[in-house]
Parts: structure tokens; sequence; C-alpha cells
């Protein structure tokens, strides 16, 4: 289950869903292209280390895009 927020603007509340994954550590091993995250949520949060941007640009832009 994805963690749900509630938040209110004056009388009205909005209910927020959202997926939470962190520290991934995609770079090692190696697994930008085979990590999957099923969304369940309209948003995710990747928090902690995702993995190496710098020297894996392409394969993170890549994971990011799918």
């Amino acid at each position: 289950m994805s963690p749900s927020l509630t938040w209110t603007a004056g009388n009205l509340s909005f209910p927020q869903s959202f997926i939470i994954l962190s520290d991934l550590h995609l770079e090692s091993p190696k697994a930008y292209d085979i990590f999957d995250i099923e969304p369940k949520a309209p948003y995710l949060a990747l928090l902690g280390d995702i993995g190496n941007v710098e020297a894996h640009k392409a394969d993170f832009l890549d994971f990011l895009t799918r």
C-alpha cells in the first residue's frame, strides 16, 4: 500500500498517494535497466542514494523515463 497524505486548502481536502523508494544503489551492481517500479500511485519520490548520476547519466535518465 502506498503512503497517503491529505493536505487542506481552506475547506477543501486533497488526498495524495506516493510511492517512496530510497537507497536503491542502482550503480552497484549496475541495475538501471532491470529495476522496475510498478506504478501504484500517481506520484513517485526517489530519496536517498538512487544511483551514480555522473558516471551513469544516460542509464539514469533512461531509468527515470521508463
